[in-house]
């Protein structure tokens, strides 16, 4: 009784949770509409410092920002949004459209137009839709196997190739988790700075290479002692300062 009375009391605690939760975004949503973008900035931020994470929260909060005129927070959390939704056009355009507010024009290195290909395939879902996706695999996988071993004699090649069939996509499925985590596993940062010099060694008094700008995107490669050893798309690198920058 007590371990029913506890699930029960758990399950009434999330869905109370949920829907205040939802309550402050669309309390959010509405100061938005309304012009005042400073409100529905708080509303917003309220949430991610109570744990709340999503594309569409990120996404609201960059746009809040962007009418602000605070560009580099903007490209931050637009960013973010891409974690959850790496797809989505509104998100991609909105962050195109920030971007064109940056000082720094960085050009990436060239690659073949298979590598574009292929980042497209890696990048059409997150990590988090695609272990979805491998769970009802697996469970699909689970059932065709079990009918074939149990089903009627006269199913089971059609049986055995539906579970040959489902083994091999599952396992592909894995292999695109595998592949789409370790890219999100990735460490980028957004500079936030106006601006921020980039040295030869996590010190001051090292070589200066060259300076960046606020809404920069770095990939950030080490970190030590308030430093961050950061690479661009054109395959300059260096340290910057910690403070500097804030991950996405």
């Amino acid at each position: 009784m007590r371990r029913f009375l506890l699930i029960m009391s758990t399950l009434l605690w999330m869905t109370v949770g949920a829907a205040q939760t939802q309550n402050e975004f669309q309390a959010g949503l509405a100061a938005f509409q309304s012009g005042d973008w400073k409100s529905a900035l708080q509303q917003w931020e309220q949430l991610t410092l109570g744990g709340e994470s999503s594309g569409a929260l990120e996404y609201n909060i960059g746009n809040a920002y962007f009418r602000l005129g605070e560009t580099a927070s903007a490209i931050l959390h637009y960013e973010r949004a891409l974690r959850f939704l790496p797809t989505d056009e509104d998100v991609i355009h909105n962050l195109r459209l920030a971007n064109l507010g940056t000082v720094d024009r960085i050009d990436p290195t060239l690659r073949l137009g298979i590598w574009e290909v292929a980042d497209g395939a890696r990048d059409a879902h997150s990590a988090r839709q695609i272990a979805v996706s491998v769970i009802w695999f697996s469970l699909i996988a689970a059932a065709s196997v079990a009918l074939w071993l149990v089903g009627p004699s006269r199913l089971r090649k059609s049986l055995k190739r539906a579970s040959v069939a489902t083994g091999i996509l599952l396992v592909l499925l894995c292999l695109w988790y595998v592949w789409r985590s370790s890219y999100e596993a990735q460490t980028r940062a957004i500079v936030m700075a106006e601006k921020t010099d980039i040295y030869s060694g996590p010190s001051d008094s090292s070589t200066q290479l060259f300076s960046l700008h606020s809404g920069s995107k770095v990939r950030v490669y080490e970190t030590l002692s308030g430093w961050l050893r950061v690479g661009l798309p054109d395959g300059r690198d260096g340290w910057m300062k910690d403070s500097d920058a804030e991950h996405i």
